[in-house]
């Protein structure tokens, strides 16, 4: 399980993007959509990681994207 957090300028609050949870027998690559976040515009993120099927020593993470649309305005 894994939380999304964004952030406009550095120096801002997050912004909660969303909570999930990664399926261990799905696909290996799997996406998430972040409902209701379509005129959130980030520039920085932060993956927080809540558990790791009770691993407490390390979480393996071979990749993490993030996809979406050009902002209209440069932040």
């Amino acid at each position: 399980m894994f939380s999304v957090f964004g952030k406009q300028n550095i120096e801002d609050p997050k912004i909660y993007l969303g909570t999930f949870e990664y399926d261990a027998s799905g696909r290996p690559l799997q996406l998430f959509k972040m409902a209701g976040h379509e005129r959130d515009v980030v520039k920085y993120l932060t993956l927080k990681i809540h558990s790791n099927w009770g691993n407490h020593n390390y979480t393996c993470i071979y990749s993490f994207r993030v996809h979406g649309k050009k902002a209209l305005s440069d932040l």
